[in-house]
């Protein structure tokens, strides 16, 4: 099971900072223009004034705040701070301080001493370029052994992305619970110095902390679902919500989540009409809960499978059934392979990385406990 964080890293976070930073990509584009952005998001115990120090040159860092409507963002504990206008493949490093708030009344503002973290590093990802390599987990259901196992089979893998396709920070109850998986996964992808795309599963739409998942996770430029170009491919990203029935009484009748796929439907129509889709080289779909394979997903056959029924994606990408299934391309149904990764217990975990080199696109499915599933070109 998740644990709590490491004495290595406890050691960093338990005076001030409560979750150490970690990176997410902005993900907002237009058709013409990609966004160079990185956000850098840690949070602190207390109330803290908080800013970002960076540069390309570990000795002469550069301070940067999150401003709003003219003054710095100030007293809060969650700290999103965005670095802009990067340069790909130009390696940053970059610290987080936080400057503790004593007092914060009007002509009564005391501000205390500066906790530092350690100076990082990361390489801007080329989301210009054709290339990538991209690092896919799933259904980590808390079980910190299948994350090591996992990390370990994709030790030699320098990824531009590491993504969690849902079902990996499972019903956060409390604050405390959502930035413990967060500590602990962070740390065994080194996300401080990888960025990474948290998706949602059906198991994030449950729990206390589930309403304040966007208080953490920048996702898609805020969205939990949306479209980006790498180079000349095109990532549809959708989100199914919860798979239990809105009228389930567990959840007080408080879930809309037919209206909520409704929308992502309309999002996909949309998609599929754009010239970023119609003109990309390779398209990859990826979501959580599967549309094919899985006799419980009707209200997904109803708003997206007849958008789906020609739609020339490459390959579908989805987690949430615990079991690994290929599919090939159904006539009719699903033109493209689908392929379901495997669940939370070593035996059947899996690991995916999707790269693409000279113009091909490439998936390996890796097992936990060792052996290759699937080593193919799309």
């Amino acid at each position: 099971m998740i644990q709590s964080l490491s004495p290595a890293l406890a050691q960093e976070t338990d005076s001030v900072f409560s979750l150490r930073p970690f990176l997410q990509l902005s993900f907002a584009q237009t058709a013409t223009t990609v966004n160079n952005d990185m956000v850098v998001t840690w949070s602190t115990h207390i109330p803290t004034v908080s800013w970002v120090e960076y540069g390309i040159d570990s000795t002469r860092l550069s301070p940067v705040w999150h401003i709003e409507e003219g003054k710095v963002v100030a007293n809060n504990t969650i700290h999103h701070i965005t670095l802009t206008d990067l340069k790909p493949q130009q390696r940053y490093y970059y610290r987080v301080c936080s400057q503790v708030v004593k007092d914060f009344r009007y002509r009564h503002i005391t501000l205390g001493d500066t906790a530092r973290s350690r100076i990082y590093s990361f390489v801007m990802p080329d989301l210009q370029s054709n290339d990538f390599s991209i690092v896919i987990y799933n259904d980590i259901h808390r079980h910190q052994e299948t994350i090591t196992a996992l990390t370990e089979k994709v030790r030699d893998v320098t990824a531009d992305l590491i993504i969690f396709n849902g079902d990996c920070l499972v019903e956060p109850d409390s604050e405390q619970d959502l930035v413990e998986m967060l500590a602990v996964l962070n740390e065994k992808v080194d996300a401080a110095e990888n960025p990474v795309l948290y998706l949602r599963g059906n198991h994030e739409a449950r729990g206390a902390w589930s309403w304040h998942l966007h208080d953490y996770l920048h996702f898609l430029d805020g969205s939990l679902y949306g479209a980006f170009n790498w180079g000349n491919t095109r990532f549809v990203m959708l989100d199914f919500g919860e798979t239990r029935s809105d009228d389930n009484p567990q959840f007080a009748h408080l879930n809309r989540n037919d209206l909520f796929r409704e929308q992502v439907g309309g999002f996909l129509k949309s998609e599929l009409c754009s010239a970023p889709f119609k003109n990309a080289q390779h398209r990859v779909l990826i979501h959580h809960v599967p549309l094919y394979g899985y006799e419980g997903c009707d209200p997904l056959h109803d708003v997206w499978g007849r958008l789906l029924t020609n739609a020339p994606f490459n390959i579908c990408l989805n987690a949430d059934l615990h079991e690994y299934a290929y599919l090939p391309p159904e006539k009719g149904v699903h033109p493209f392979p689908v392929v379901i990764a495997g669940g939370e217990e070593p035996s059947i975990a899996t690991v995916f990385v999707l790269s693409k080199r000279d113009g091909r696109l490439h998936l390996k499915a890796l097992k936990a406990e060792g052996g290759i599933l699937l080593d193919k070109d799309f």
